[in-house]
């Protein structure tokens, strides 16, 4: 099942504090989580969100993209503040290939946040750089035909 916009940002927010996406939430406020939601935050998640598409956009092999997506898709998709807010569709997705949410773009996306000043834990930047890697290759490589499996002899 896809990820929505909203399990998505909401996913990112957890490494800088935040606990809702709703600056009236008294669980932001919470000294548990850190400091909560505060001014700009949202606009920070919403440019990992879209710098991490762009980047997918711009990776992915033309084929796949198209075949994937449509020739109707010129741009990457956005993600919008509207997008986040209370009246949004809470169901809204982003239109991309099954399962890529987790695999691809969080962790491009959680790359691009480590730069946040409040990004937490600090240790964990060396790992979220590793995975940015790994999915970097899987988009680069995701025009390749998957191989039939080998049937191995095995020799006692």
């Amino acid at each position: 099942m896809a990820l929505t916009v909203h399990q998505i940002a909401l996913r990112l927010a957890k490494h800088i504090g935040v606990v809702s996406l709703d600056p009236a939430d008294p669980s932001n406020l919470s000294p548990l989580h850190g400091p909560g939601l505060r001014q700009g935050d949202v606009e920070d998640l919403l440019a990992c969100i879209n710098g991490a598409l762009q980047e997918l956009w711009e990776t992915m092999p033309q084929r796949v993209r198209r075949e994937r997506l449509g020739d109707a898709e010129a741009h990457p998709p956005r993600v919008t503040a509207e997008d986040l807010g209370a009246a949004s569709d809470p169901g809204r997705t982003i239109p991309m290939v099954e399962g890529w949410e987790e695999t691809i773009l969080l962790p491009l996306a959680l790359y691009r946040l480590t730069a946040h000043p409040a990004f937490q834990p600090l240790k964990a930047k060396e790992e979220i750089a590793r995975q940015a890697r790994v999915a970097r290759r899987l988009v680069k490589r995701s025009d390749r035909p998957l191989l039939p499996p080998v049937l191995v002899t095995l020799f006692r």
